[in-house]
């Protein structure tokens, strides 16, 4: 549901396979089940990419990855 609106504004989303596995751990033990998915995405991914998207607005962004690293998520863009 993310990409969409994104995709509208001319911006590709790429999201390495291994975040979705940060995620899943991340959302372990919640008990709330999917809640818990959506809340750990919208916090580890859904708030830096807002973030990027305020703080460059003036910038063509062509590209937004979503990477694992060091087991935590990067988020960054390319012009």
């Amino acid at each position: 549901e993310f990409r969409g609106p994104l995709k509208d504004k001319g911006i590709d989303l790429v999201v390495d396979d291994e975040v979705y596995a940060i995620i899943a751990d991340m959302s372990e033990d919640g008990g709330r089940g999917a809640r818990d998915i959506r809340r750990s995405i919208r916090k580890s991914v859904e708030d830096q990419v807002a973030n990027i998207l305020i703080d460059n607005a003036d910038a063509l962004i062509k590209e937004i990855s979503v990477k694992a690293e060091n087991g935590e998520i990067k988020v960054d863009f390319t012009v």
